[in-house]
């Protein structure tokens, strides 16, 4: 525990984690895993690394928290690969990384891969999806293998930043976490080792048990790896108990009945012990010689539990401070100023100030600085204990409690209506959903469940629509037959068509529709190319490409093989190798023209663009682009943006002014999806 900037106990953990960071130093990577019950110290365990990592080995350090239930509702269960979108986000707002350019960021969080724009661009266009509430069955070996479209993005962000220097990502109280992520942490678990990337989890065993948390199915596959520690953080023994009471109470003379009697009240637990030191620090429970008062144990005010020392110790709160604070805690464990502003019926600057008097008096709220939240960037406050939270939310009546999230969700229903950019919409969605629900608005909770599922289908995650239904069912009956509940039995019947049909059949024919899943090998050979290229090394990536494609024949699915023959298409255009270029396109057109695959078709007519206008065939290249840009219109945003800009390029070599007018959409689209890198370089 750190008191003071002291940090206390907990020396043998930290040991091993000191010798993960000095292995990484040396390019070895590896995860650790930190349990204990709430109260037992992992945050300032995973924070006390966080500042070693940086000032004792130079190591950049990333600490993301994950987001707990907002009353009843687990926000988490559709918020997908959300703590390491906070860890990416991190990273690619490093000034040090922002030139790499490989990369965009919005809202929600989008990872850009290898696409073969003409000029000297590879962007590439995968989106995230929301996630499911619980994890109902483990993966068999075979899914194992193969992951979803926006995990495969994920891991080739993080291999790619690793390459340039370590990193520690320190994953806090990952028991509310999405099993996307656990996908994702399954898949880093392969060849962890092999990467500058150091993984710190924690959670609290308890909770895994009685909510069935996706990282159990993590812990239990791994529990042989010898890439993966697990840390158990045990209650204090007395000698920590006694370097505490030094730290909170001055003047402190050992007294062995004291801390007997405050390690029968705390079982150990560093946040009880460290409460009722508050209390004691003061109630001074000794007389000058360092003895127990001689009614100590009669005393009135003696508290019986550390709810009853807390309660103590907020006396001298005013009733508008504790109304303030019981307000924050409606919004959750985190709540904004933009929020409290509007609760308290204020300006922000007003709702700040008074945030800021209570944070300075008396620690039980502090800020995390601005952030995004609900598409908007405002200050972000957190409770600094968990109970802290739980008191205050208790504090309030039924209908005190249900008044305010009504309010929220109001709030939160105008800037789902105002946003002109989906993404901000699948931003907020989850949490209308939750405070809508803990309001009693069932139609809203319910509209909102929908979209997350029309949102996970898109994504291709489809689990997360299933489990969204069981919330849907819940709160409407197995009775209801309005269009909300026919649209949402659709979704569930195609999820359960594509999940009957994929073990059936080759890779290839287990695609359907839009969704894309890759496997690690893939992923990364994928990466190496798109390297290589950008390095100039063209030999090597075409190299990697007729290597990978001739050994993974077998494993790789039609959309796989033509992404990239279409990347080697791009690479001979490059050089000027014409003949080879049109052979592979050739070859393209004769694996795709009997089924029916528009991303496949969108890529290779892009590609195929690229070599007419290299080789200066402008209207050509113009001819096919537009009949690329009509299969792209049934396709994702992301993927029309591609065509979109091609289609720019190629008509400022024929017609200027209409390529003035196709820039124009390219902009405006580019702005919609929040891809302020691609803009800037497209547009440079």
């Amino acid at each position: 525990m750190s008191v003071g900037g002291k940090f206390i106990g907990r020396e043998d953990n930290l040991l091993i984690i000191r010798n993960a960071l000095k292995k990484l130093e040396d390019g070895k990577g590896s995860i650790i895993c930190v349990s204990g019950e709430s109260g037992y110290g992992k945050t300032t365990l995973l924070k006390q690394i966080a500042h070693e990592s940086v000032n004792d080995f130079a190591i950049i350090s990333i600490y993301v928290q994950c987001q707990a239930p907002i009353g009843n509702f687990n926000v988490s269960n559709i918020q997908p690969l959300y703590p390491f979108a906070k860890a990416m986000e991190f990273l690619l707002n490093r000034k040090s990384l922002s030139a790499e350019k490989q990369f965009a960021i919005n809202v929600g969080m989008t990872a850009l891969t290898a696409i073969p724009f003409i000029g000297d661009l590879f962007y590439a266009i995968k989106e995230l999806g929301k996630d499911w509430r619980q994890f109902k069955r483990e993966k068999s070996s075979e899914t194992s293998r193969r992951v979803s479209s926006a995990t495969a993005d994920f891991y080739d962000a993080m291999l790619s930043y690793a390459d340039k220097k370590p990193y520690v990502v320190l994953l806090d109280d990952m028991h509310w976490s999405d099993s996307q992520s656990i996908e994702l942490l399954n898949l880093l678990a392969e060849s962890i080792d092999s990467t500058r990337i150091l993984l710190i989890c924690s959670y609290i065993p308890s909770i895994l048990e009685t909510q069935g948390s996706p990282i159990l199915s993590f812990l239990n596959q791994n529990k042989t790896s010898p890439n993966i520690t697990e840390i158990r953080l045990e209650p204090f023994n007395m000698e920590e108990l006694r370097q505490l009471c030094k730290i909170y109470l001055p003047d402190y003379i050992t007294n062995r009945e004291f801390e007997n009697w405050l390690m029968a009240k705390s079982f150990g637990n560093v946040g009880v012990i460290a409460e009722y030191l508050l209390y004691f620090k003061r109630n001074n429970p000794f007389d000058e010689n360092g003895n127990l008062n001689q009614n100590f144990y009669n005393d009135e005010y003696l508290p019986a539990t550390v709810h009853s020392a807390f309660s103590q110790s907020i006396d001298k709160l005013n009733d508008e401070e504790r109304n303030i604070l019981s307000i924050c805690s409606a919004e959750g464990v985190e709540f904004t100023a933009i929020v409290v502003s509007h609760l308290l019926n204020t300006d922000v600057v007003t709702a700040i100030k008074k945030l800021k008097s209570l944070q300075n008096k008396t620690g039980i709220i502090r800020s995390k600085g601005a952030q995004f939240r609900y598409g908007i960037k405002t200050t972000l406050y957190e409770f600094t204990q968990a109970f802290y939270h739980s008191f205050f939310l208790d504090s309030l009546e039924y209908e005190e409690s249900q008044s305010l999230h009504g309010q929220i969700a109001d709030f939160l229903k105008r800037k789902f209506n105002e946003a002109n950019n989906d993404n901000i919409k699948e931003e907020i969605a989850p949490y209308l959903a939750a405070h809508s629900s803990e309001s009693g608005d069932i139609e809203t909770t319910r509209e909102m469940l929908l979209l997350t599922a029309k949102n996970a289908k898109k994504y291709g995650n489809t689990e997360i629509i299933q489990t969204a239904y069981d919330n849907y069912k819940k709160l409407t009956g197995e009775s209801v037959n309005d269009a909300l509940n026919l649209e949402f039995s659709s979704l569930i019947t195609n999820i359960t068509h594509q999940n009957t049909g994929s073990n059936e059949g080759s890779a290839g024919e287990q695609q359907t529709g839009q969704q894309q899943v890759f496997f690690p090998d893939f992923v990364n050979a994928r990466r190496n190319v798109v390297e290589n290229f950008n390095q100039g090394n063209y030999e090597n990536a075409i190299e990697i490409i007729n290597n990978f494609i001739n050994e993974n024949e077998n494993k790789l699915n039609i959309i796989e093989k033509v992404e990239l023959i279409s990347i080697l298409i791009r690479i001979y255009s490059e050089i000027h190798e014409f003949e080879k270029a049109d052979y592979e396109y050739q070859k393209c057109v004769k694996m795709i023209e009997k089924i029916d695959e528009p991303i496949a078709e969108s890529f290779l007519l892009n590609a195929y663009a690229l070599l007419k206008f290299e080789q200066g065939k402008y209207e050509e290249a113009y001819n096919i682009l537009q009949k690329a840009a009509k299969g792209a219109m049934k396709l994702s945003e992301e993927l029309q943006l591609m065509t979109l800009s091609n289609i720019a390029l190629v008509s400022s070599k024929i017609n200027p002014r209409e390529s003035e007018k196709y820039v124009s959409v390219v902009r405006k689209l580019a702005r919609h999806l929040r891809f302020e890198e691609f803009e800037k370089e497209f547009f440079n």
